[in-house]
């Protein structure tokens, strides 16, 4: 009898083995699915990354490109600002020059109604 024991326990254990082998297959697939799916967002992670560091490149270059073109446009409001201000300067310096002109003006027409009223006593007189 010790004998069928034995092979019983053989055959238990032979049926335990079995199923606990079942498990540890049915989880090793699980595994290797869940490592496809870790891999394939790994790789679809990697493909953003580049993405992102090809988008990060354009974008230093434009704004070096932008910061080149400020730093032109700042220069150009400087020589603009000076020639505004050159412009500034001359039209006061004109209206000075009117203003004196204007001053002369009236003097020259005071001298030349005064030399009208001289002309007119002079042939006045000799009439």
């Amino acid at each position: 009898m010790d004998v069928e024991r034995t092979m019983e326990f053989i055959l238990e254990q032979q049926a335990q083995f079995a199923n606990q082998f079942s498990k540890i297959d049915a989880a090793l697939l699980e595994l290797s699915q869940s490592q496809k799916a870790t891999e394939e967002a790994l790789s679809s992670l990697a493909q953003h990354q580049s993405s992102l560091a090809q988008h990060q490149s354009s974008l230093a270059q434009h704004q070096s490109s932008l910061a080149q073109h400020q730093s032109s446009l700042a220069q150009h409001q400087l020589t603009t600002q000076q020639a505004v201000l050159d412009i500034a300067n001359a039209q006061e310096r004109t209206n000075e020059i009117l203003a004196t002109l204007a001053e002369r003006q009236i003097t020259t027409e005071e001298n030349l109604n005064a030399l009208l009223l001289t002309v007119e006593r002079h042939i006045a007189n000799h009439k």
